[in-house]
């Protein structure tokens, strides 16, 4: 299988959890996993927001599906993931570009919190 990785996984710069994957020249063959970088995730779960929210406003009364507790405890995970994750980048331990990470985490989180009650800010 003739399949090329854009770079070699470094959890300082790429994701964890997810990963892409780089097809080679063999169209029968595996794709084989292929690191994603913090803002190539972020592009990819934006533009998959983005397409849902167009395509079913109108189904979904502009409302998401989940219980109050739910939003309450998804909110606190998500601000618990961008305090950790700018304190990381603030020592160094991963690349920077991660930040756009924690943007996002903080706008699903506003989100979330909006959809509940009126924020403090």
């Amino acid at each position: 299988m003739n399949v090329t990785q854009k770079s070699s996984h470094d959890p300082r710069r790429h994701t964890l959890s997810r990963h892409g994957h780089a097809f080679g020249d063999d169209p029968g063959a595996d794709a084989a996993p292929e690191p994603l970088s913090f803002p190539e995730e972020v592009e990819s779960l934006r533009t998959a927001i983005r397409n849902e929210l167009d395509m079913k406003v109108e189904d979904r009364g502009g409302k998401v599906g989940v219980l109050g507790s739910e939003a309450v405890t998804i909110a606190f995970l998500l601000d618990e993931f961008s305090a950790r994750t700018r304190l990381q980048i603030e020592k160094g331990e991963i690349d920077g570009s991660a930040e756009s990470m924690t943007r996002l985490a903080d706008d699903m989180s506003r989100l979330l919190k909006a959809s509940l009650w009126v924020e403090d800010e």
